[in-house]
């Protein structure tokens, strides 16, 4: 016997018992399309504050390689951001236009180079005209720079400037992906929750794998037929060995002391019962004789409500059979669901 916290997972009775609940997958991916897909929607859209526009100019360098032949092999984007940022350049451009450098530094950028002899200069901000002003300071500084600085000839203006609104890609297919697949997720983990909350008896292993008694078959409370095709086969057999011509059925609520559920026994007496075989169906209510008549020396049949009765329920029944001395031959789940049994037994196929 084992808990049933303990059991492994069934992955096909999982996704039988829960093919009912699949709303709540599709719940959660709904859900996390809004959410995901919400908050990027209000964080780009939203409160993504004024346009931001860029002034770029692309600058042509002429080296000086008769005099210093591996100058060119130190300039870089890497080195050419920080020359960029320096007084010579920046805090030139800076003072000629009356801008703070610093600031200046921060909204400009060396993109990749892929060429070494030409650079292109960015600035970025809301105000285009301080842009245009920055980009026009810089040129001049450049070409300066050109002058003065060693293993250089000149800096040119090449292209540009040329001011342009900043469009941002807007992600929105990649967040509402993460989105249906962090719902989806979420779902599946309410799923396993509930399924994992959820301790009554659905298939024969479930009562056997807890209390190591043996099914004997499944009376449907959902479908065509009155139960499984191997239900009247086992009670004949068991009658047969127990040489017996009485079986004692009881509700595992009985043992417990409960209300119990109904039972129809004349049915069962003529569906499944072989000839010559009666039924004594116990009731514990105020019926001193329980005890004895389970102990009469018929084979005892316990029945188990199939997705009702639970394993705490059960134990105690279990527990107290052992107690009273009553022998549980085996066990039938009523009110299965023949559908559920059909796919998970694979009948018919």
């Amino acid at each position: 016997m084992q808990d049933y916290l303990n059991e492994a997972v069934d992955l096909k009775r999982f996704a039988l018992l829960n093919r009912k609940r699949i709303w709540i997958v599709l719940l959660g991916a709904l859900l996390g399309v809004l959410i995901f897909g919400g908050v990027y929607y209000i964080k780009a859209v939203i409160m993504s504050g004024s346009d931001m526009y860029r002034c770029k100019a692309l600058y042509y360098i002429t080296f000086d390689t008769e005099e210093f032949e591996a100058v060119h092999d130190y300039y870089n984007d890497f080195t050419w951001n920080e020359v960029l940022d320096s007084d010579k350049i920046m805090g030139k451009a800076a003072e000629a236009i009356g801008a703070d450098k610093q600031y200046m530094a921060e909204i400009s950028v060396i993109p990749t180079m892929s060429d070494i002899r030409f650079i292109w200069v960015y600035f970025e901000d809301e105000d285009i005209s301080k842009i245009e002003a920055m980009q026009e300071a810089t040129g001049q500084a450049l070409a300066d720079f050109a002058l003065e600085e060693k293993g250089f000839t000149s800096i040119e203006k090449w292209d540009g400037p040329i001011t342009e609104k900043i469009e941002e890609p807007l992600l929105v297919t990649r967040n509402l992906v993460f989105g249906v697949v962090v719902g989806v997720i979420a779902g599946v983990l309410v799923l396993i929750y509930l399924s994992a909350r959820d301790s009554s008896v659905y298939t024969y292993e479930d009562f056997y794998n807890r209390f190591g008694i043996y099914p004997i078959g499944m009376i449907f409370g959902k479908g065509k037929k009155y139960c499984d095709e191997r239900l009247a086969d086992n009670l004949a057999m068991l009658c047969s060995d127990k040489d017996s011509k009485k079986i004692n059925l009881f509700r595992a609520e009985a043992l417990n002391e409960v209300a119990e559920k109904k039972f129809e026994v004349e049915e069962f007496e003529k569906r499944v019962l072989p000839d010559g075989v009666s039924v004594n169906m116990l009731y514990h209510g105020n019926n001193s004789s329980f005890i004895s008549e389970a102990k009469s020396g018929a084979p005892g049949i316990m029945l188990v409500s199939c997705g009702k009765d639970d394993y705490g329920s059960l134990s105690r029944a279990v527990n107290n059979a052992k107690l009273m001395g009553i022998e549980v031959a085996a066990y039938i789940l009523v009110d299965g669901d023949e559908a559920i049994y059909n796919a998970y037994y694979r009948v018919g196929r």
